[in-house]
């Protein structure tokens, strides 16, 4: 799963580079394939994701896996009928 940091930072504060990111769920067992540098600010982690973990197949699974090992509390979606997500970030994921 190729996970855009920026659209990570939108449910998690976590002020880590993309290296360090991947490298900390690295030794969590996620298996990183790449990290891809966007400009100073942003990367796009390649994780292979095992069968046994379907819950991190998606950003907030792989948010919340990220506010576990920094230590910082998870921002999820509202549930409300109608709300809208307010993102902060508007980069675009690269197709490979």
């Amino acid at each position: 799963m190729r996970l855009l940091v920026s659209w990570l930072r939108d449910f998690v504060d976590v002020s880590a580079s993309g290296e360090e990111i991947a490298e900390r769920l690295g030794l969590r067992g996620f298996e990183v394939a790449s990290v891809e540098t966007m400009g100073a600010d942003d990367a796009v982690i390649d994780f292979e994701i095992t069968a046994n973990r379907p819950d991190c197949l998606s950003v907030i699974g792989l948010a919340r896996e990220a506010a576990t090992a920094y230590d910082v509390p998870l921002r999820l979606p509202s549930n409300d009928a109608g709300a809208r997500i307010a993102l902060r970030s508007t980069a675009a994921m690269p197709i490979a």
